[in-house]
């Protein structure tokens, strides 16, 4: 790690590792105890420079679980990325070589704010709340940031997820999963560069430790979860260049084992506002909303999505192919934005959940969008149930609003072969 600049700053402790736990974390084998993750940032201010050939930043908060005790909450914290006043910058050449998100393990993040709750092991059987925290990145007053451009694992991943705790006791319930908030910000001539990113703020319940087994022993509900913040918002002539290719602000809901019911799945919130902005949108670029995703039971999970917003104001859209070739026609596939919300109900064995869709309203006044794809989809899907015996969900698609004054789309001719088929917990 280098830092360059007089006034570059790297806050030690928090710039290169991780931060679990903050604030308190109990750990004694037998505690309930909650995990909050503290403040990590990175910043360049005043005409300074932080240059970083790898970093991890991480504010995560881990739950506590121990024998025989319901889970503890996992709060996550605050990380930021900040960039202000002309001359200044933050470069970040590479991803850490081995990164470790601690507060959910296997969601490996260079920049993350996580909250994971703890396992439930006993006592009232209740997995413990995840709540995720807030992740920032800020380029603004002529700053710009840098952020790998080739990352190692794949993305850039940018996370303020929550994830509930789970549940391991007869006629318990996995923990409440809480998206946080996540905030791009490039304002008044600032400028973000960025390879391939994963923005992710989704809401993920907890799910009964036998979920998947044939013949589970316990009767466990899925926990519910609810969506956070994703905003995206570039204004006041800056520049945003990059590609977000996954992530969503989505709820989750865990699985169920037994008799259980799955858990509920509410969508969070997706806000995407470019006004008097440049975007150099490279390969495809996913403005995910607030879809909702129901958990499996015996009554499968409802689905329940949120509000998905897109404007554009006197803004210049230039879409870029990003050389991709891993597709059946072996050529490159054609650039692309995608707004969409996506809610899929629970399958159940005597009863499949429902699924409502919400809004997504997009707006376009006196811009232009060059290049590529421009794809919309508002899709609810009920759950399945026992062909014999149960009953399947119903479903109810979300609105589409689109708004054109004095705007134009250039649209290449050519196929999206990846489309909306993704995993969103993991793209």
């Amino acid at each position: 790690m280098c830092l360059s600049g007089r006034h570059g700053r790297v806050f030690p402790a928090v710039a290169a590792v991780a931060i679990p736990c903050a604030g308190g974390c109990d750990r004694r084998p037998d505690a309930q105890s909650a995990g909050s993750g503290g403040l990590a940032q990175v910043v360049a201010a005043v005409g300074g420079t932080v240059f970083l050939d790898s970093v991890q930043i991480a504010a995560g908060g881990q739950g506590g679980s121990g024998t025989s005790t319901a889970g503890g909450a996992g709060i996550g914290g605050v990380a930021n990325i900040i960039s202000s006043d002309a001359g200044s910058s933050v470069i970040i050449i590479n991803d850490i070589e081995f990164m470790n998100d601690i507060a959910v393990t296997g969601q490996l993040a260079f920049f993350s704010a996580n909250g994971q709750g703890g396992e439930a092991t006993g006592g009232s059987g209740v997995g413990g709340n995840g709540i995720g925290g807030t992740v920032s990145v800020i380029a603004n007053n002529s700053g710009a940031i840098q952020l790998p451009a080739d990352p190692g694992f794949g993305f850039n991943r940018i996370l303020a997820r929550g994830s509930g705790g789970v549940a391991s006791v007869d006629g318990g319930v996995g923990g409440f999963g809480t998206g946080g908030i996540g905030l791009v910000e490039v304002d008044t001539s600032g400028e973000l560069t960025t390879g391939p990113a994963l923005f992710s703020v989704f809401g993920s319940g907890g799910s009964s430790s036998q979920s998947s087994e044939a013949n589970p022993t316990i009767n466990v509900d899925g926990g519910d979860a609810e969506g956070g913040e994703r905003r995206i918002t570039v204004s006041n002539g800056a520049v945003l260049t990059g590609e977000f290719a996954g992530g969503t602000a989505a709820g989750f809901g865990g699985d169920a084992s037994g008799t259980g019911i799955g858990g509920s799945g509410t969508g969070g919130v997706g806000v995407y506002l470019f006004e008097d902005a440049t975007f150099n949108a490279v390969g495809r670029n996913i403005f995910g909303g607030g879809g909702g995703s129901g958990g499996q039971g015996e009554i499968g999970g409802d689905a329940t999505g949120g509000d998905n917003d897109f404007t554009a104001i006197n803004s210049t859209f230039n879409l870029i192919s990003n050389g991709d070739s891993t597709n059946p026609s072996g050529l490159p596939d054609t650039p692309s934005i995608l707004i969409f919300n996506q809610n899929i109900a629970g399958m159940g064995i005597s009863q499949g959940g429902n699924a409502a869709g919400g809004p997504i309203d997009i707006s376009s006044s006196n811009t232009t969008i060059s290049g590529g794809t421009f794809e919309v989809s508002n899709t609810a899907m009920a759950g399945s149930a026992d062909l014999t015996t149960g009953t399947g969900g119903d479903a109810s698609s979300g609105s589409v609003v689109l708004n054109v004054d004095n705007s134009t789309l250039n649209i290449q001719n050519g196929e999206d072969f990846q489309g909306f088929d993704f995993d969103p917990k993991q793209g």
